[in-house]
């Protein structure tokens, strides 16, 4: 899932469970900021504190990047929680344990994970928490029948479009995306142009397996329906609205959830009825066309809580990095001999880095142990 849906439907949820604007606003903000951190480090204050902070996402889906993007401490707490079944017994291409970590749908793992999430309400950055989960659990469903290691299990042999013929848009996304890479310019020189086609599957397929490299961005565009041939050979269909309007369903059961509240979604069906035609049609190129869709709706009160102005800022001074260490960005950083800043405890980018750390912790060294799994 992109911008669009981290924090445009995250907001949206989050004031029709009852949460008011500028709480709504931190939930949606750290859904989304989840895959804005790419950096991590410890900070070292001129006051003899330290504060140290971690990654939750790296800096682009770069299949080319193999090493960091290997980071199980990234992609499995935060993109892709295992889901903890066994599809094929007693097969020899992959182990019992690798099909363990496919992600799955709202498997038992990512109700844990919000469970953890909405007994722990009380800490002082539990609304950053819930965000952070939001994130998680709603990836549950977009990132399904994929894991977050480098594995056969990623490997996807032919993609297709919704009427089942090979899937021309994919073709000419994957050509966009590798129009600069070094070897295709080898290839050229060598005249073996011919053999890019093939070999640029087999790069991603082959040499980088990991997460849903293999597709690329399908399984995070909320209007996308397509089927592909898994690493088993079998055809598995999705139909992202269908999937991307359950995960709505359940992120807004969730939230009720964590405020103590009915769950019952008779009261908001418009509302929902509403995001899932939003998320049919809003067929925009990138997520931030589509966020601004989504901005539209909330300013023009289509939804049953009002009117409102709500905007997202990773950097500038309308970020929470700005507001918490003053830097625009994160190029900006200084890591020794920051002057401390004033409130710091509280500030909304201390907070949460603060969930980030305990979420990691709590999936990998207290839900996934508990379901006898080890990924630490």
């Amino acid at each position: 899932m992109q911008i669009d849906f981290h924090f445009g439907v995250t907001y949206v949820v989050a004031r029709l469970a009852g949460f008011d604007l500028n709480d709504a606003h931190k939930i949606a903000y750290s859904a989304q900021y989840v895959d804005d951190e790419v950096h991590e480090g410890i900070i070292n204050f001129n006051n003899r504190s330290s504060f140290a902070f971690i990654a939750s996402a790296h800096k682009m889906l770069d299949y080319r990047n193999f090493e960091e993007l290997a980071n199980k401490h990234v992609w499995i707490p935060f993109h892709f929680l295992p889901g903890n079944q066994i599809q094929y017994a007693d097969n020899t291409k992959a182990s019992e344990f690798e099909q363990k970590l496919i992600c799955r749908p709202n498997s038992q793992i990512a109700q844990d994970v919000v469970e953890n999430c909405i007994k722990n309400r009380d800490k002082r950055f539990s609304l950053h928490l819930l965000g952070v989960t939001m994130h998680t659990y709603a990836d549950t469903w977009a990132h399904q029948g994929f894991c977050g290691i480098t594995s056969l299990l990623n490997t996807v042999k032919c993609i297709y479009d919704k009427e089942g013929s090979e899937d021309d848009d994919m073709n000419t996304y994957i050509e966009k995306y590798f129009a600069s890479s070094w070897w295709k310019k080898i290839l050229l020189v060598l005249g073996l142009n011919s053999y890019f086609e093939k070999l640029k599957s087999q790069f991603v397929n082959d040499l980088n397996p990991i997460g849903h490299g293999s597709v690329l961005s399908y399984p995070d565009l909320p209007f996308k329906k397509w089927k592909y041939e898994n690493w088993n050979g079998d055809l598995v269909e999705r139909d992202n609205p269908t999937d991307f309007s359950e995960a709505v369903e359940h992120m807004y059961r969730a939230m009720k959830r964590f405020r103590g509240e009915d769950q019952s979604i008779e009261s908001v069906q418009k509302d929902l009825d509403l995001i899932h035609l939003t998320l049919r049609n809003n067929a925009k190129d990138s997520g931030e066309e589509r966020l601004i869709e989504w901005l539209k709706l909330i300013q023009s009160g289509a939804f049953s809580f009002g009117r409102e102005n709500v905007e997202y800022h990773a950097t500038g001074e309308q970020s929470w990095l700005f507001k918490g260490l003053g830097f625009s960005s994160d190029e900006e950083f200084v890591f020794e001999d920051l002057d401390y800043p004033h409130h710091f405890m509280k500030k909304d980018w201390k907070l949460l880095h603060d969930a980030l750390l305990f979420h990691r912790f709590s999936v990998l060294n207290v839900v996934l142990p508990d379901h006898g799994m080890s990924a630490n």
